[in-house]
């Protein structure tokens, strides 16, 4: 009921405040109405974006607006210029041009001023300029073919003809959500600056994010060094995801939360200096690979010797490790593992050759204790031990290609690697092995069981021909790898409606194309100038140009595809490697190095030569992935 009186009105009325059951409600202001925003309409963008009454942003020869949309870019001059096809990986010859024309400016890395270390922010990458081929066998462009004396039978030769078109008919998936054009994918992916930290400061500025780790590193370089890890070094060691987002970051979701809680622990001072340790050898590359880095390496070596220092912490951290188990038994077996994990990441970006150690003493714990399976089933909901095991497992399993030995976690069967659900409550979780390495857990799982029908064909021998028994071993194999060729080729074809992100979605193809040559040409002896093996080249090839915004992990594909490329083929992994070098430290030089000696044994008639064979006579036996 209205009270009525002076001063009293009807709800909704202007002339004065309403008065509703004896209390006086407030006035409320009128909404001004907005007005709505006027655009001046373009008079030189393409005529599609002007039919379409849309802003273009006079991108030639494709603007933006078309090529998000997919459609035919017109402009007043004649040019016609077609957007990709939905999902389409290969670049055009016109969105080439615009990537490598004169306007374009491609980034660089500053040199670190100084000796004070302060990490400059990483360059965006450009793709290398590389004009697309058509997915075809034959070369036309007269190359020269690689003349490979490997032994393989009629029937092996005809069938791995067979797989041509089959590898035509798949090598892009259709479905990927990464960008309709290459163009866009640039402008929509260039990379983040990281943030820099001066090291001539005396002392870490505490902050919000620094000040649950004062007690775990009291000393000012240790400050350092843990922040440069935070804002530098975990972000080079994962494939995907928000680098700059410590909680869509697996490997720090998981380590710092074991560098923050007890401090008097052995197995986290072990974690803590294997932490030290990795981002040493991080900065120790930064200060000699950019720009003025003579002058800036021979300033710091003066004073302190980053790479001694690194090793130093990488003995300290193994020694503490041991001592927790002594002390501790397992009660921090999951610290020490974690530290073993981030040791192998230091020895990685460092190319060291004693890595092995390492990952030695790790799987000798997780046997000693039933397996990977056996120590998940104690607690099924420890994603911390899970994400731990996966990162043993995964470099046991790239591992494998350096040493030529079967890999150790990671088995013909392995349902604990696919039982996931127990343990993850988020999706960063769930895709905690995809986000680390670019790949899905499957894909990893059919590079396991590849090495090891590798490993089996090895250990034949190179002399089985002859033996009736020997031979008829190898026929078994031989049946194994065709096997699994076809499980790649069925790979492709039923991720084309797969929902994963587009980054995964790139190097699970970019791998299948990997395994295909390797092993038609490792386990099968087929011939690197078959065209099936030359157009799983370029596939890879193709696939790593369009993703050089998000190369980490890619090491492997790139140095099996390159081994059977010539010609023209290799001065374009040559420039993806190039490309690459951004974001990786020493083991990308190091994987190059290894290339270009397996190019001049095939080129002098002895080659190629097994990776593990290769590496070991170069004394390169370093850990790739």
């Amino acid at each position: 009921m209205l009270a009525s009186g002076s001063g009293a009105t009807t709800p909704g009325s202007s002339f004065g405040p309403a008065v509703i059951r004896g209390v006086q409600m407030p006035v409320q202001p009128p909404i001004p109405r907005r007005r709505k925003q006027r655009f001046s309409r373009s008079r030189t963008g393409c005529l599609t974006c002007r039919q379409r009454r849309v802003r273009c942003d006079e991108a030639h020869p494709v603007c933006e607006k078309c090529a998000s949309l997919d459609r035919v870019c017109v402009w007043a001059d004649g040019i016609v210029a077609a957007s990709p096809a939905p999902g389409s990986l290969w670049m055009t010859e016109a969105s080439l041009c615009d990537e490598t024309g004169s306007g374009s400016d491609g980034g660089t890395d500053e040199a670190l001023a100084g000796v004070d270390g302060s990490a400059s922010p990483r360059s965006t990458s450009r793709p290398p300029a590389k004009k697309p081929r058509a997915m075809t066998g034959s070369s036309s462009r007269g190359q020269t073919a690689i003349a490979l004396t490997r032994r393989s039978s009629a029937s092996t030769r005809a069938r791995a003809a067979s797989l041509l078109p089959l590898v035509q008919a798949v090598s892009a998936p259709t479905s990927l959500t990464m960008g309709t054009s290459a163009i866009a994918l640039r402008r929509a992916r260039a990379q983040p600056q990281l943030p820099t930290f001066s090291f001539a400061l005396p002392s870490v500025t505490p902050s919000t994010t620094m000040e649950p780790f004062m007690q775990a590193f009291p000393s000012p370089s240790a400050r350092r060094l843990f922040h440069h890890y935070l804002t530098s070094t975990s972000t080079i060691v994962i494939a995907m995801g928000q680098r700059d987002d410590w909680s869509q970051n697996p490997f720090l979701a998981v380590s710092l939360p074991l560098i923050s809680l007890n401090t008097e622990s052995p197995a986290r001072a072990a974690l803590r200096l294997s932490l030290l340790s990795a981002a040493a050898a991080h900065i120790h590359h930064l200060r000699l690979s950019g720009p003025g880095a003579g002058a800036v390496a021979a300033a710091e070596l003066a004073h302190d010797d980053m790479l001694a220092e690194t090793r130093r912490a990488k003995r300290q951290a193994t020694g503490k490790m041991l001592l927790s188990l002594s002390k501790e038994g397992d009660a921090e077996l999951d610290a020490v593992l974690a530290a073993c994990v981030i040791i192998m990441t230091r020895d990685v970006l460092s190319a060291d050759a004693g890595w092995r150690d390492n990952l030695d003493f790790a799987i000798g714990l997780i046997h000693k204790r039933g397996g990977p399976a056996a120590m998940l089933a104690r607690d099924p909901a420890n994603y911390t031990r899970r994400f731990i095991l996966e990162q043993l497992t995964t470099h046991d399993v790239f591992g494998s290609f350096t040493t030529g030995q079967e890999p150790n976690l990671l088995g013909a069967w392995a349902p604990w690697w696919f039982e996931c659900e127990q343990a993850s409550t988020t999706s960063a979780q769930w895709e905690s092995c995809e986000r680390q390495f670019g790949v899905s857990r499957g894909m990893i799982d059919v590079v396991a069981r590849c090495r090891i029908v590798c490993w089996k064909k090895t250990r034949l021998g190179p002399d089985y021909a002859g033996d009736a028994e020997l031979e008829a071993v190898a026929d078994l194999l031989d049946q194994e790898a065709w096997g699994l060729i076809d499980e790649l080729r069925i790979w492709a074809i039923s991720q084309q409606d797969s929902p994963r992100k587009a980054r995964i979605q790139f190097g699970d193809h970019i791998y299948r194309h990997a395994m295909t040559i390797y092993l038609l040409g490792d386990v099968l002896r087929v011939a690197a100038a078959e065209p099936s093996i030359q157009a799983a080249v370029h596939c890879v090839l193709e696939l790593c140009s369009e993703i050089s915004t998000e190369p980490v992990m890619l090491v492997w594909p790139l140095m099996i595809a390159g081994a059977a490329a010539a010609g023209a083929d290799r001065d374009w992994a040559r420039q993806l490697f190039d490309a690459f070098g951004s974001q990786y430290c020493y083991d990308l030089p190091m994987a190059r190095r290894v290339l270009e000696e397996q190019w001049k044994r095939i080129d002098a008639g002895r080659g190629p030569e097994a990776w593990d064979v290769l590496m070991k006579e170069m004394g390169c036996n370093v850990l790739l992935i």
